[in-house]
């Protein structure tokens, strides 16, 4: 843990710093927060965000071009990490219109993102708690609770199965069962109209 604050505070060092920053947190202080829970955005928090479009966030991809291709949530953006403070996209970082959610794979770069842009001043940053692979794990490929889990733990997978249908388009089926038809809505044939008008 050591290492990692001493090398991220030299990398702080190095890049140019905010001409009209605000209070600017330590390495520590951001730590501290992000194990509180202060900067963390959930799966489920996320997904909220997602699925009514709100305006107040943006979605900042880490990864690289080709991952974002692959894969990204609707609405990101793509900020590959070392091109986090150039100069075509520092004006997404610091800004205060929006709440970016930085994500990445797992949770390491963008919790690196995150403690370098709040060190730097910059207030509206926050990070996906556990990445794309919590976030698959949790909501895309959720698990029916047991019957003995309590009522809350079924309202929360409710709405992940509602996201799973936003995610993967239709209604999610059982994988085993194999017997279910659909049958066409019948059409009703249209009468002809008799007279006219005169």
């Amino acid at each position: 843990m050591t290492i990692v604050i001493v090398s991220l505070s030299a990398i702080a060092a190095i890049l140019p710093q905010k001409k009209n920053s605000s209070v600017q947190l330590s390495a520590d202080e951001v730590l501290q927060g992000i194990n509180l829970g202060t900067y963390k955005i959930s799966s489920d928090q996320l997904t909220e965000v997602i699925i009514n479009q709100d305006p107040s966030y943006m979605l900042i991809d880490l990864r690289s071009a080709s991952e974002f291709e692959d894969y990204h949530f609707p609405g990101a953006i793509n900020i590959p990490f070392d091109s986090l403070f150039t100069e075509n996209w520092i004006m997404y970082i610091d800004q205060d219109l929006r709440n970016n959610i930085f994500y990445s794979n797992g949770g390491s770069l963008a919790g690196q993102a995150l403690v370098l842009t709040r060190q730097r001043g910059f207030k509206n940053n926050f990070v996906l708690e556990g990445g794309l692979n919590e976030y698959f794990d949790k909501v895309v490929n959720a698990e029916e609770p047991p019957g003995i889990a309590d009522a809350q733990e079924h309202k929360i997978y409710q709405r992940r199965k509602a996201a799973q249908q936003y995610f993967k388009g239709g209604e999610a089926l059982p994988e085993n069962d194999t017997e279910i038809m659909i049958k066409p809505i019948p059409v009703r044939k249209k009468k002809m109209v008799q007279g006219g008008c005169s």
